[in-house]
């Protein structure tokens, strides 16, 4: 229903973004490793996944993101 409501949340968000929510460091270094941008931005918010991480608590996520973005 995502696309009925431009404001949710994850319109346009990515794999990173999701990994980062929810602290999923492998993914996260996975995704890294084969070439995604950690600056990419949702359209909603216009966050970042560090954005993300850090405002869902998910520490380890938001260390990865600050040493690699």
């Amino acid at each position: 229903m995502a696309a009925s409501r431009p404001w949710s949340h994850g319109v346009r968000a990515v794999a990173m973004h999701l990994a980062a929510q929810h602290d999923a460091v492998k993914c996260l270094n996975l995704l890294l490793e084969r070439g995604a941008d950690p600056t990419v931005t949702d359209a909603a918010h216009h966050a970042t996944p560090l954005v993300w991480a850090e405002f869902c608590g998910a520490a380890e996520a938001a260390e990865v993101l600050k040493r690699r973005g």
